[in-house]
């Protein structure tokens, strides 16, 4: 009797073994497809490191995979042919794609205000150097170079005295000004410290103009609504927010920065006592802010790009809370 209970109990045992293994393989099939575009080199984008590093995004139940990012419209393009689902792009490249009959909504805000430094090749010794030259961007209709211009005027350089081009993300900026293409440009961190380090020249940082979200993480509003879809990737994000800005969680979170973006420890714990410690500007909680928002739209405003009367609400381009 005993040998046919123990059969019967291993039986069992195996029955629910395979049951169980079918369930798991049936959550794994039901996960959502979430492709993130961002551009993965920048600390900016530390929470969607985190956020994958961390399993936060697969316990929100979803799949990911990530897309290289290389500017704001490209990221708007993939979005919209649903090559992506979310992604990282600048305020008013939002706006405008809203504005031609897209419907996207911005779910998360790393940081409010850039990061970024504006750093010159070794040719350039001041800031009465730059008149004449070449700066380059990411792309030419972006905060970036609205943002640039004002720290350059605050430098008593008028827009008529240098010349911008598209150039690309920060690597490909810092290899411009190594061959010598532009004078300088906006770099984002932690290339901008990288570059610093290996002889290019700081020449003042972003974050004094004032606090204008650089990016924003967005989706479409019908992904968004779907299956609760924005409401899970925001909880993922407001995770990683909290776990980066908890002290406990430093030193792991340096090694994830250097994981993701090739940095050495010592670039690591710089970006982390800047972004949370120097000057605060990484969110802790990832939400996105309307009033800083609203900063940013007005930049495109105030570059005549449009009139300030027909800027829209940040909150009509926000998920719902």
């Amino acid at each position: 009797m005993l040998s046919v209970m123990r059969k019967f109990l291993g039986a069992a045992a195996l029955v629910a073994g395979i049951a169980l293994c079918g369930t798991a393989s049936a959550q794994e099939k039901a996960a959502t497809p979430l492709a993130i575009n961002y551009a993965s080199p920048n600390a900016i984008w530390w929470s969607v490191d985190v956020g994958l590093d961390k399993g936060f995004f697969k316990e929100e139940g979803f799949a990911t995979e990530t897309i290289p990012f290389q500017n704001s419209p490209q990221a708007i393009q993939l979005i919209v042919s649903k090559s992506a689902q979310i992604a990282g792009v600048q305020p008013e490249s939002l706006m405008d794609a809203n504005r031609h009959g897209a419907d996207l909504v911005a779910i998360a805000q790393p940081e409010s205000a850039p990061d970024w430094s504006f750093v010159v090749s070794k040719s350039i010794k001041s800031w009465a150097d730059i008149k004449g030259k070449i700066i380059g961007f990411s792309s030419l209709k972006v905060n970036e170079v609205w943002l640039t211009e004002r720290l350059l005027a605050a430098h008593g350089l008028k827009r008529s005295d240098w010349t911008g081009i598209q150039v690309g993300i920060t690597p490909l900026k810092v290899a411009a000004m190594e061959k010598g293409s532009i004078a300088g440009a906006a770099l984002f961190q932690p290339g901008a410290e990288k570059a610093i380090q290996s002889g290019l020249k700081e020449l003042g940082r972003y974050a004094q103009i004032g606090a204008y979200p650089p990016t924003l993480v967005v989706a479409s509003r019908s992904w968004a609504m779907q299956n609760n879809n924005g409401a899970r990737a925001k909880k993922a994000f407001e995770r990683s927010h909290q776990w980066l800005a908890d002290p406990a969680n430093r030193a792991e979170a340096e090694r994830i920065l250097q994981k993701y973006t090739k940095v050495d420890a010592e670039i690591a714990k710089t970006i982390y006592q800047q972004l949370f410690i120097t000057d605060k500007s990484y969110s802790r909680t990832g939400d996105v802010d309307p009033a800083g928002f609203k900063r940013a739209l007005q930049l495109v405003a105030d570059a005549g790009e449009i009139a300030a009367d027909k800027l829209p609400a940040p909150e009509t381009m926000m998920l719902p809370r």
